[in-house]
């Protein structure tokens, strides 16, 4: 393993996918785990005013922190990022996610080995559940039609302190952290603003098609956190607004448009972001507010008794040959 001063320095962005309350955390344990040289870089669009103050007092002397007044999808983030960038590579990172220890460096080594123009790590989520090793981007054709699916390697499976996942290409590099060029991202623009979604999906064609190298290196690891509910006020407003049913389909029908493939085969990602625009409980949807909110999560608790009492009585009907 390299030492701390041999490895590369590099811009570190962080940046809200759909929440802003875990900003500070994601900061403090980046900082926590990341002993390697990095410049750090905060870009926020339409941020609550005492999350921006707090941000200024903490970190700005020591970081580069760039406020929006207006919401701004992945794409516009990591272009302003790649704009201010002045090290060779940068690592983008969502909000939502935590680092953890010994994650930095082995990006970076395998940028160096492989000459790849993008490195993302394994992410795991809810008690060491691997959510993507890695991505593939199957693509079939019926009837002279194109239909993509995106494929997360190892999604659900259990990982311990160490596993048998080898570094390897991915057809795209998962949202949540990707290590990038920045002139290579520069030069073949790989985040179209025009996508709220399925930007991951979308960098990784630009960048195949740029005949660009991308890896999953498996030594580093981060930690993507979401709750059941959207458990702060100040995320109502941005987690409605990321996946706004009407916003998700232009995303679907723009990436039609560019690369006529059908990510949206049977309607299986409008059928998907129904299902997350539900982590925005009803009360909390309509009258944001704490009291808003603990009413949704005690109608939540009550739902998942009545489901388990469901489930049992279910299991004590006998079965007949």
């Amino acid at each position: 393993m390299n030492t701390k001063q041999e490895i590369e320095t590099c811009t570190i962005a962080v940046m809200p996918r759909d929440r802003f309350s875990t900003t500070e955390q994601c900061i403090e344990i980046l900082y926590k785990n990341t002993p390697e040289p990095f410049e750090l870089m905060v870009l926020l669009g339409g941020a609550p005013e005492d999350l921006k103050k707090r941000l200024q007092e903490k970190y700005g002397s020591r970081a580069t922190l760039v406020f929006e007044p207006e919401f701004l999808n992945g794409c516009e983030l990591r272009n302003k990022a790649l704009e201010l960038a002045k090290t060779r590579l940068i690592v983008f990172v969502d909000s939502e996610v935590f680092v953890q220890p010994g994650w930095l460096a082995p990006l970076i080594e395998c940028q160096k080995e492989t000459d790849a123009s993008m490195v993302s790590p394994i992410i795991i989520d809810r008690k060491n559940l691997i959510h993507t090793a890695g991505n593939d981007f199957f693509i079939t054709e019926e009837n002279g039609k194109k239909i993509g699916t995106m494929e997360l390697r190892y999604a659900n499976h259990f990982i311990g302190d160490t596993s048998n996942i080898p570094r390897r290409q991915t057809d795209f590099g998962e949202i949540h952290c990707q290590l990038a060029v920045v002139e290579t991202a520069r030069k073949v623009k790989a985040f179209d603003n025009r996508l709220r979604e399925h930007q991951e999906m979308d960098a990784g064609l630009v960048l195949k098609e740029a005949g660009c190298i991308q890896m999953c290196e498996p030594r580093s690891r981060v930690y993507l956190h979401y709750p059941e509910l959207i458990d702060e006020v100040q995320d109502i407003g941005i987690f409605q607004w990321k996946w706004e049913i009407d916003a998700m389909q232009k995303s679907i029908d723009l990436f039609y448009e560019k690369w006529n493939i059908d990510i949206n085969h049977n309607n299986n990602f409008i059928e998907y972001f129904k299902k997350v625009n539900r982590r925005v409980g009803t009360f909390s949807r309509f009258y944001p507010s704490r009291i808003a909110i603990a009413v949704d999560f005690f109608l939540l608790g009550i739902q998942k008794q009545i489901y388990n009492l469901l489930k049992k009585m279910i299991n004590l009907i006998p079965s007949h040959p």
